[in-house]
């Protein structure tokens, strides 16, 4: 007896409609799409309890023909394409003819559309279980498609769906997402009690950005456009202190279409990078128009992800985009570095703070090649010194309101302070200056780490990048996951001056090492590059590939806590630091430099 069957056709329609439809905002995306490809630039949504309760799309477009209403609840009926090369030109929303196939399978629908003055539109109503049911109507031009008892014969599916509140939630951000590809076009949503959105038509994508972003104005965002050879990239990119602590403000339309595509996410991220603190996302929106034939937009059923021909064509230009946006920002004192403050804890009354002399001078650190010893040691011969009782006394009494009141970052000058001067350094991690007779706050470690990368991008833009060979070379054990990636990397490695050969799945020969590196443990160095080599999920280009080497071997060694240092050298320090490209934040964004105004201390005592 034959285990194996066919499966009946209406179990068919329902296990492909899953793959579409799978909540009420599935079947808006889809009627709307259908209706942008109708010609409409006029489209309404009125949903019921969350769009479980009903959902009705109406449009002013070409309509459909009423001898093909039967039709277009067919599977794969459809007027966009005859054959299968066809999938690789299309420039509209829908082409595959599974929407209202799907829909109708696992919902009563209800279709009224005009086309034609000539003669009386349609009626079709369909729905699981039913026979189809077709009559005359008249009715405005265009066309309306009514959705009633989403997943109510499908109980199994129906238990899955959320409250109302949620379902609508993700109806609205759905509807926004396609608005943002179609500024031309007038959207409405409604439910039976108010609007929720409304969108009139607009002449650029900026235009609608900010209509759906109320709280933002022009002056936030600065456009960026790249285009050339078959494509255009306009992307508006969020000032950095608006950035977030999640992704709501990095999205991408592609051909008009909204898409999720992670190495994208990725690309605007490396686009950031020291520029804003790793953990949080620059507010990012991307326009890309690219010839259909170099994207597949049919690898995913809802049409969200695609795959492209040439990715690494374009996530350098969205790399670029953000960086340029980025710079410009900063420059003339628009905006802060850093976009968020790190709170300071009161010192609790047990704590002394102390600053330490030493005569030791620092052009080791300025020239970027100190062996900085044991941590019990410290970076340099140290002389201590304390403040009076006087000034301990004064700094405990803080009250705890410091905590509710952090400084906020440093703003951005012209010109370096014209007077810097050196106060105390604090739990052997921070640095206490007056800045021109305001009080800052630096971290040593983020502060030392923008020196030395900057060090390391000047050598390599002079040329000077030095390997200094081992008399003897060194043979470096690492797991057969982490050989690998080492392995990746080694084009940008031997361009920094490494000199490395694999020996085996799980064995490297070091016969040297960059000479700005020179008494570093090479076997160190190369376990701190292995754990930095998987953090992007998309492949870098050569020029990136070697900027994310030069921040890892930046922050390798560079001075941590608990390292304490003199006033000389806290100094030297600083003010080395002004003169780097950007002072207020290390290579991966964090904040070197912390600004606590006059008008805080006010609040403080009471002063205001």
């Amino acid at each position: 007896m034959s285990r194996i069957r066919e499966l009946p056709s209406e179990v068919i329609n329902q296990i492909a409609a899953g793959e579409v439809v799978e909540r009420p905002a599935s079947v808006v995306k889809e009627l709307v799409e259908n209706s942008i490809d109708s010609g409409a630039d006029r489209i309404s949504v009125a949903i019921e309890e969350g769009g479980r309760g009903g959902i009705i799309v109406t449009d002013n477009g070409e309509g459909i023909d009423r001898e093909d209403l039967p039709l277009v609840f067919h599977r794969h009926a459809t007027s966009k394409i005859d054959c299968f090369e066809d999938l690789f030109r299309i420039r509209s929303m829908g082409f595959r003819g599974e929407a209202l196939s799907s829909i109708s399978s696992v919902a009563d629908v209800c279709l009224r559309t005009f086309s034609r003055p000539d003669g009386p539109g349609g009626e079709y109503w369909i729905g699981p279980g039913n026979d189809p049911v077709q009559k005359d109507w008249i009715g405005p031009h265009g066309t309306v498609i009514e959705v009633r008892n989403l997943f109510r014969s499908l109980p199994v599916r129906f238990k899955f769906l959320k409250s109302a509140a949620t379902e609508q939630a993700q109806i609205l951000e759905t509807l926004s997402h396609i608005a943002l590809g179609h500024p031309e076009i007038q959207f409405q949503l409604s439910t039976q009690n108010r609007v929720l959105l409304s969108l009139s038509k607009r002449e650029t994508a900026k235009l609608r950005l900010l209509d759906l972003y109320s709280s933002l104005g022009e002056e936030d965002l600065h456009s960026v456009i790249l285009e050339g050879e078959g494509l255009r990239l306009e992307a508006e990119v969020l000032r950095p202190d608006r950035s977030r602590r999640d992704r709501q403000y990095q999205h991408v339309i592609l051909n008009r279409r909204w898409i999720r595509h992670p190495p994208f996410f990725q690309a605007i991220t490396q686009g950031s990078s020291g520029f804003i603190q790793k953990d949080v996302f620059p507010g990012v929106w991307i326009w890309l128009n690219l010839d259909p034939g170099r994207v597949d937009i049919n690898v995913h059923p809802t049409k969200r992800e695609v795959r492209f021909l040439d990715p690494e064509r374009l996530f350098p230009l969205v790399r670029r985009a953000v960086k340029e946006a980025f710079e410009y920002f900063l420059a003339d004192n628009k905006v802060s570095v850093t976009p968020y403050s790190v709170p300071v804890e009161s010192l609790d009354r047990r704590e002394s703070v102390e600053a330490a002399g030493s005569e030791t001078p620092f052009r080791a650190i300025e020239e970027g090649k100190t062996d900085y010893g044991s941590r019990k040691q410290g970076l340099f011969p140290q002389k201590k010194d304390t403040f009076t009782t006087h000034a301990k006394a004064n700094l405990r009494d803080i009250p705890d309101l410091l905590r509710s009141m952090p400084p906020a970052p440093f703003p951005l000058r012209d010109s370096t302070p014209s007077h810097v001067s050196f106060v105390a350094q604090v739990y052997q991690t921070f640095l206490l200056f007056l800045f021109d007779g305001e009080l800052v706050l630096v971290d040593q470690h983020t502060a030392h780490e923008r020196i030395r990368y900057d060090s390391f991008r000047k050598a390599i833009s002079e040329g000077r990048i030095l390997a200094s060979p081992f008399l003897f070379p060194q043979t470096v054990r690492m797991t057969g996951l982490e050989v690998g990636r080492i392995e990746s990397r080694l084009g940008e490695l031997d361009h920094l001056g490494f000199d490395l050969d694999i020996q085996g799945p799980e064995t490297l020969k070091v016969s040297g090492i960059p000479a700005l590196l020179e008494g570093e443990d090479p076997a160190a160095l190369l376990q701190e590059l292995s754990e930095t080599s998987h953090q992007f999920e998309w492949p870098l280009v050569r020029s990136d590939r070697i900027d994310e080497t030069l921040m890892t071997l930046a922050c390798h060694k560079s001075l941590r806590a608990n390292h304490t240092l003199s006033s000389e050298d806290g100094e030297r320090l600083v003010r080395i630091l002004l003169k780097t490209e950007y002072p207020f934040s290390c290579p991966h964004g964090r904040p070197t430099i912390l600004h606590a105004s006059r008008e805080i201390f006010e609040k403080w005592f009471h002063r205001t």
